[in-house]
C-alpha cells in the first residue's frame, strides 16, 4: 500500500478472500461470528452464507429479487433482507430458508437500511420514498410509518441500550428518536 495524504499505510490484514458473481450490497456476521451473510445482486439476487474464518460457501439462497441490506434479530434466529424493489424477506437462520414476505407498499421503493429493535419485537426499514416502516415481528404486519426525512434514508443505528435510534438521509439530515416502551 502506498503512502498518501500523510497517512500511514495499514498492513494487509486479509485472512482469506471469496469472489462472488455479482455486486455485494451488504455483508454481515452472524451473531456467533462463525458465518458471514452476503447480499449479492446479480441477474436474480441471492444471499450467500459463508464460513468464517476460511470463507467457504455453506449455502446459496436464491431470492428472485436483488437484496440491498441484511439484518439479524438480536437472538440471531431471524434474518431480514430488504430488496431493491421495496420488498422484505424474513429468513430462518437455522434452515436458511425464506419463511415470510411481509407486505410492502409498492411506493416504498428500494430498502436502503433496516434493523431490529434490541428486544427483537420490531423491524424498522427505510425506503426510497423517504419513509420508515415499522413491522411487528410476531405477525410481520406493518405497525406504522414515519416520514420526517426529505430524502432517502441510507443510514440507521441503534443505541446500545436499545432505547434510541438514529437515521441519516442523503441531504445530511440526522434524526434521533426514542423507542417507546
Amino acid at each position: 500500500m502506498s503512502k498518501s495524504s500523510g497517512c500511514t499505510p495499514i498492513p494487509d490484514w486479509t485472512i482469506t478472500k471469496y469472489i462472488s458473481n455479482g455486486i455485494c450490497y451488504d455483508v454481515i456476521f452472524t451473531i456467533s461470528g462463525d458465518e458471514i451473510v452476503v447480499a449479492e445482486q446479480n441477474e436474480k439476487g441471492r444471499l450467500l452464507f459463508l464460513t468464517f474464518p476460511g470463507i467457504s460457501l455453506i449455502k446459496e439462497l436464491p431470492l428472485n429479487h436483488n437484496p440491498t441490506r441484511v439484518a439479524f434479530s438480536p437472538d440471531g434466529g431471524t434474518i431480514a433482507t430488504g430488496y431493491n424493489n421495496g420488498g422484505i424477506a424474513v429468513i430462518s437462520s437455522k434452515t436458511r430458508k425464506v419463511v415470510k414476505h411481509p407486505q410492502a407498499e409498492s411506493t416504498f421503493g428500494a430498502v436502503w437500511s433496516l434493523g431490529f429493535t434490541s428486544d427483537g419485537k420490531s423491524l424498522i426499514a427505510s425506503g426510497g420514498d423517504n419513509r420508515l416502516i415499522f413491522y411487528e415481528t410476531e405477525t410481520w404486519e406493518p405497525l406504522g410509518t414515519v416520514m420526517d426525512h426529505k430524502s432517502r434514508v441510507h443510514a440507521m443505528a441503534f443505541s446500545v441500550d436499545g432505547r434510541k435510534f438514529a437515521t441519516g438521509d442523503m441531504s445530511g439530515k440526522i434524526v434521533l428518536r426514542e423507542i417507546p416502551d
